[in-house]
């Protein structure tokens, strides 16, 4: 239950600390992808995806 100020600060330092939480590992999780953008172990390129007919 609220009580006052001191609920309404309780509240927003926990939801400060999740979004704080997520956006760290968010964070962790891009610095782990490929520079190129690729998923590990995939070597499908633009060629392959939209071959021209030429």
């Amino acid at each position: 239950m609220l009580n006052g100020a001191d609920g309404l600060g309780e509240i927003a330092t926990g939801l400060v600390g999740q979004g704080l939480a997520i956006f760290e590992s968010l964070r962790a999780g891009v610095g782990q992808q490929q520079p190129s953008g690729q998923v590990p172990g995939s070597s499908t390129d633009r060629a392959q995806l939209n071959p021209r007919s030429e």
